[in-house]
């Protein structure tokens, strides 16, 4: 059985922080392809519930009541900007 948006927009929420980076190359949900993973991450960000900062690097958008500053963008760019995002990128 594949899975649907909502069952990874559900573990994304339970398993990670507001603006923290998801690799999606470590995402692995029980009954859900790596294929269908990928469509539904898609989906995901069409929604705008997630957002793309590089290639297989996801985060979950911080609420605020700022709608149309980036804060979620500059907050997440230092994250990223950890060691252990520079070996996951060079793992890929």
């Amino acid at each position: 059985m594949e899975g649907s948006m909502e069952t990874l927009y559900e573990y994304l929420l339970k398993n990670y922080k507001p603006n923290e980076p998801i690799f999606l190359a470590d995402l692995q949900i029980e009954g859900m392809s790596r294929a269908n993973l990928r469509q539904q991450i898609k989906k995901l960000t069409d929604a705008g519930k997630v957002k793309r900062f590089d290639s297989g690097v996801y985060f979950l958008p911080k609420k605020t009541i700022f709608k149309n500053i980036k804060t979620s963008l500059f907050s997440t760019q230092k994250r990223v900007a950890a060691p252990c995002y520079r070996n996951h990128h060079s793992a890929s």
